[in-house]
This record gives C-alpha cells, sequence and structure tokens, in this order.
C-alpha cells in the first residue's frame, strides 16, 4: 500500500508590484537626445535620422559632443532639408564640439537661410575657419532667418577676420542673443564691433565677448559707445578680456583702462539696469497704447467708424470730433518712450476689428492660463496670472498670456527701442 504524502508550502508569498512604464513628458517626445554617443561621420548621422523618422513631431536636436564632421554634417542637413525632413519644424539644433569646418557650415547655412522655424543655434567649439565666401553665405542665411539665439563660441580659428567681416554684414531683424566668448578677438575688431552695436542693424538684448583678448582699453570704448547709443542690450559680458602684448609694453591707454576697470563694471551694470528698464517701461506703455487705441479707434466691422453715442453726454469731450491727425497726436502721448513708427502700427491693429481675440466676452478659454494649486486660493478665478500666481510665473510651464503679449510686441515691432 502506498503512501502519499502532501506538502504544503507555509513559506510567505511575496507580491509582485508591475511598475507601469515612466511617463514621457510631451517636451521629450520631441526632442532627439543623442549628445556624448560617439556618433561618427555620416553612419553616425544615420543613426539620428533614424531616431527623428521614428517620431511625428520633432521640435529639438541635442546633437552635441559627437564626432559627425563635415560629410556627416552635410548628410544631416541634406536629410533635413529634403522632403521627409522639411515636414519637422525645429526650433533648437545644438552641433556643438563635432570637428565641423567650412563645408560643414555652408551646409548649416543652406538648412538656415529663410527658416522660419529654427530659433535657437548652438555651433561651440567646432574647427570652423571661415574662409571668406563660406562668411558671407553663413552671414546672409542668418539675416534671412527668424533665428533668436546663436553661439560659435570657443571657435577660436576665426578670429579677428570672421568678427569683422560677420558683424559688417549682420543685419538679423529677430536674433536676439549672440555668443562670440572665446574666439581669439583681438583690439583689431574692436571698431566692427562699436559700428554693429551702435547701427540700426543691432537688436540684440545679449552679447557675449568675454574670454577673448581685446583688452581693456577697448572694452571701455565698447561700453562708452552702448552707454551713449544702445539702448536695447540688456546682458552684455565682456570679462576676462586680456590683452596680449607684456605688461611692460602696455601703453597708457591700456594701463589707465585696467586703473579704472573696477568702476568699469560698475558702470555696466547701471547701463545694463537702465536699458532693462527701458525694455519694461517701453511694453507696459505699449500695452497701455493698445487699450486706450482700442475704446477710441476701433472701426465697427459694418462700416468704417464707431457708431455714433445716441444720447452723448453734454460734459463729455468730444474727442472723435477732433481731426483724425490730433486724436492720434494725443493718444501719442500717452506712450513718449514709443517712436511715431511704433505708434502708427499699434493705431493700425487697434482700429482693425480683425485683431480681436476670439473670445472677446472673456469667456475661459485658449487664452487663460492654468494656476498654481499651491498659489491659489481656492474661490480665486484662473485668470489671475499677472500677479503671479499661474504656473508659468513659477517656470512650471510658459505663461499662456504672457506669450501672447510678447508675440503682440514682436508683431507690432515694440520689443526694441527705435528712435524716430
Amino acid at each position: 500500500m502506498s503512501t502519499w504524502t502532501t506538502t504544503i508550502d507555509t513559506r510567505s508569498r511575496t507580491n509582485v508590484t508591475f511598475k507601469p512604464a515612466a511617463a514621457v513628458s510631451l517636451a521629450n517626445r520631441s526632442t532627439i537626445d543623442c549628445a556624448n554617443k560617439r556618433l561618427s561621420s555620416t553612419e553616425g548621422v544615420k543613426d539620428i535620422i533614424r531616431a527623428i523618422s521614428s517620431r511625428r513631431i520633432v521640435t529639438k536636436l541635442f546633437l552635441g559632443h559627437n564626432f559627425l564632421e563635415d560629410e556627416g554634417c552635410i548628410a544631416l542637413f541634406d536629410f533635413l532639408r529634403s522632403p521627409n525632413g522639411q515636414k519637422y519644424k525645429i526650433q533648437e539644433i545644438n552641433l556643438k564640439s563635432n570637428s565641423i569646418d567650412d563645408r560643414g557650415l555652408v551646409a548649416i547655412a543652406n538648412y538656415l537661410r529663410e527658416n522660419q522655424d529654427l530659433k535657437i543655434l548652438l555651433l561651440q567649439n567646432n574647427a570652423f575657419h571661415g574662409n571668406p565666401e563660406t562668411v558671407t553665405t553663413f552671414t546672409e542665411a542668418v539675416n534671412s532667418s527668424c533665428l533668436d539665439t546663436l553661439s560659435l563660441a570657443t571657435n577660436t580659428h576665426l578670429s579677428d577676420p570672421f568678427a569683422s567681416q560677420f558683424l559688417s554684414a549682420l543685419d538679423a531683424h529677430k536674433l536676439r542673443e549672440l555668443h562670440l566668448s572665446m574666439m581669439n578677438i583681438t583690439d583689431l575688431s574692436v571698431d566692427p564691433i562699436i559700428h554693429f552695436l551702435i547701427s540700426h542693424r543691432c537688436r540684440l538684448r545679449t552679447l557675449k565677448l568675454s574670454g577673448n583678448n581685446l583688452g581693456a582699453h577697448s572694452v571701455t570704448r565698447i561700453l562708452r559707445a552702448v552707454t551713449v547709443y544702445n539702448y536695447n542690450i540688456t546682458r552684455l559680458e565682456m570679462s576676462a578680456n586680456f590683452n596680449l602684448v607684456p605688461d611692460d609694453a602696455l601703453g597708457e591707454d591700456e594701463l589707465s583702462s585696467l586703473a579704472e576697470w573696477p568702476q568699469r563694471e560698475k558702470e555696466l551694470k547701471r547701463v545694463m539696469d537702465r536699458n532693462e528698464f527701458l525694455a519694461r517701461m517701453r511694453q507696459k506703455e505699449a500695452l497701455f497704447l493698445l487699450a486706450c487705441s482700442r475704446r477710441l479707434l476701433l472701426r465697427s466691422r459694418r462700416g468704417d467708424s464707431v457708431p455714433p453715442i445716441a444720447q452723448p453726454n453734454p460734459k463729455s469731450f468730444p474727442f472723435r470730433n477732433l481731426p483724425t491727425e490730433l486724436q492720434l497726436h494725443i493718444l501719442s502721448l500717452t506712450a513718449p518712450r514709443l517712436s511715431n513708427a511704433q505708434h502708427l502700427r499699434i493705431f493700425a491693429y487697434a482700429a482693425d476689428p480683425d485683431t480681436l481675440p476670439p473670445s472677446p466676452n472673456g469667456a475661459v478659454g485658449q487664452y487663460t492660463c492654468i494656476p498654481d494649486p499651491g498659489g491659489l486660493p481656492f474661490n480665486t478665478g484662473l485668470g489671475t496670472c499677472a500677479s503671479g500666481t499661474c504656473l508659468g510665473a513659477g517656470n512650471s510651464l510658459q505663461c499662456r498670456k504672457e506669450k501672447l503679449r510678447n508675440a503682440w510686441l514682436d508683431k507690432v515691432d515694440c520689443v526694441l527701442h527705435e528712435p524716430d
């Protein structure tokens, strides 16, 4: 007779918890990050193109610290200019430290020419030599683009010939930030730098020139030019600019500038603070002028003027009965820091009924900011970002109303100082 033995496992069972896949933010889904992947030449670019083609939306390419060189750079931008590549609206490209020479820079220029999407282009620490034809091609491409930020820092082979040629022809309407640090620029380039900074072609808010060899006297000349003629730059970096001449061979101007350098640093800060204040006031006045002009100049969709009031108050001033020129002159007094051309652009915008927002009744819609749960009382409405209580104010996301205001200021060209 056989005996059956049953063994009961009394050990406690361990519950296995399967963790869900980590959520990927929308921003990361549209970013191709291939930095530091040791990608080389055209073979490495094939991996990049496969990564791009696998996404429906790509807005950022982080490709720094690889070995793409000229051949890889040409292959990449040939793809981006192709029908398959043009469907991706790339806004930022980082190609720093990729050993790219002039042929690659020409490929970049061909992609950049009349490009309305690319806003940030970072090309630090490459192997550009900047022959005159290449510099001309690149400068023309920058001028025709909508680039906001351009970095050419630490390209030491470019030096004075590039700086002189590039800045003499630079006329990029949308360019607000330019990095030329550590490019071996000497005092030979100080005149082209000054001529650019005091010209109408300069629309920069940030210029970085640190780590060059301009010398203290040249830095002082640049500072004086900005103090008198430039009311737009709010960040000008010129630290660590030493003259290559030995100390015992320095001229009197250089020695005097070195002795006064601590005071010049304070002067630079005052000038930047001045320009920052003027920028805030300029934008504030533009928005106030728009509000006033809307009420007084807005035309009816059915006619050319606002319908007359049935029974006007006899004590009110008949503003609309004044000649148009006088009406506009009175309104312009509310924004004294704006130029006549800026006034006229705001008047034209305010008088056009087609520029009214799609939700004139103030209903909650696409112009409403997302409130910050930690910064709002429970009974607070949604449209209160002016007090700094939306998520955009805390840099959690971009404030939607602020974005629309900035877009409008750019549309009527009231971001920068514009002399009459």
